[in-house]
């Protein structure tokens, strides 16, 4: 996947379904890659507006969307964000906390 990531500009997931905040949408960001979506509850909660958000809906919105995020590129802090927020070892360290406020 790293290689994929590394040869894509923009990642577009605009599913008409709304979407939990799927691991390739954060992977994705964690790539450093513009990032289009439908603009879901769960996504939001997640990444705010440090991704690119369509009407699924829309085709000309859609491509109106992907345009833009391929122009200007990431959203600045997007990926430190997502990269701090979100990574394996962070959730890692989250839960081991939880961990040890629920056994004192």
């Amino acid at each position: 996947m790293a290689s994929a990531y590394k040869a894509a500009k923009v990642h577009v997931l605009p599913s008409t379904i709304v979407e939990s905040p799927g691991l390739v949408t954060l992977e994705a960001t964690a790539a450093g890659i513009a990032t289009v979506s439908g603009k879901y509850p769960t996504l939001y909660d997640y990444v705010g507006d440090r991704v690119y958000y369509c009407d699924p809906h829309s085709e000309s919105s859609i491509k109106e969307i992907v345009l833009k995020a391929y122009e200007k590129g990431p959203i600045p802090g997007t990926q430190d964000y997502v990269i701090n927020n979100f990574s394996w070892q962070r959730t890692a360290e989250k839960l081991i906390k939880i961990y040890e406020e629920v056994i004192k």
